[in-house]
């Protein structure tokens, strides 16, 4: 098993523990201010179901139909007890399985299991932020800057492209830096109106119409609209395209 999965499933046993100590001290109807109209049970709820699909799919074969996903229970204790049983399940079957196991997962994305370890570190990393602002105050910096790179990676490079079929078309044109003032890695997406948003990876500094700058941690939680210390400059509206799923 390489160095980088197990850094993964780590991230995500860490992040899934703290957020479910904050959703305990929360409550069930603590609002979820960076979610829309959700409180704190439909956050948990969200985050368990999604543990109990995963480690579904990673039963099935790739051309398997995916399976479906379980109902919450409505009792908040008890689905405070299956969000920690289905958190664990997971860490248990991506460190069982390894890196390399071939299983279903969406479309766009590799099949197999060193995806779902990515993926699902950075997925709870960022609902582990959603629930300790539900218990309110700011959270200082959560994730080192290495993860949080590779989580502003991941979205830009993997997650936009898979997803760009679904996006209304780009109607501006212009370039937008993103830049982690401690981490040598830096994005830069293109804007043309018409046409997929085009992102590439820059190895050295460069200039762009707009951009996010801040530590890796800030950058990672602006490119998932999540508040934080990351500074916006530029003409507001070439961020538009680019907002996360």
């Amino acid at each position: 098993m390489n160095s980088e999965y197990r850094r993964f499933i780590a991230e995500f046993d860490r992040h899934a523990n703290a957020l479910l100590d904050a959703a305990a001290q929360a409550g069930p109807d603590a609002p979820v201010p960076t979610c829309g109209s959700w409180v704190m049970r439909d956050l948990l709820g969200h985050v368990s179901t999604l543990h109990r699909w995963v480690t579904d799919l990673t039963a099935l074969t790739p051309e398997d139909k995916a399976a479906a996903m379980e109902t919450p229970p409505g009792d908040y204790a008890e689905l405070l007890d299956r969000a920690r049983t289905n958190a664990a399940a997971l860490t248990a079957r991506l460190t069982e399985l390894g890196p390399q196991h071939a299983c279903k997962a969406f479309h766009w994305s590799p099949q197999n299991t060193a995806f779902w370890a990515r993926r699902q570190a950075h997925e709870i990393a960022i609902h582990r932020l959603d629930a300790e602002l539900a218990v309110g105050g700011e959270p200082g910096p959560l994730y080192p800057p290495e993860l949080a790179a590779d989580g502003i990676a991941e979205l830009l490079l993997d997650m936009m492209p898979g997803l760009a079929p679904r996006r209304e078309p780009v109607g501006v044109r212009g370039t937008v830096l993103f830049a982690p003032s401690d981490s040598e890695r830096s994005w830069l997406a293109h804007l043309e109106p018409g046409e997929p948003v085009r992102i590439t990876e820059e190895a050295a500094a460069t200039t762009a119409d707009a951009g996010v700058t801040g530590t890796a941690d800030a950058v990672f939680r602006a490119v998932w609209g999540r508040p934080g210390t990351a500074v916006t400059a530029g003409e507001p509206g070439l961020f538009e395209p680019l907002r996360a799923p």
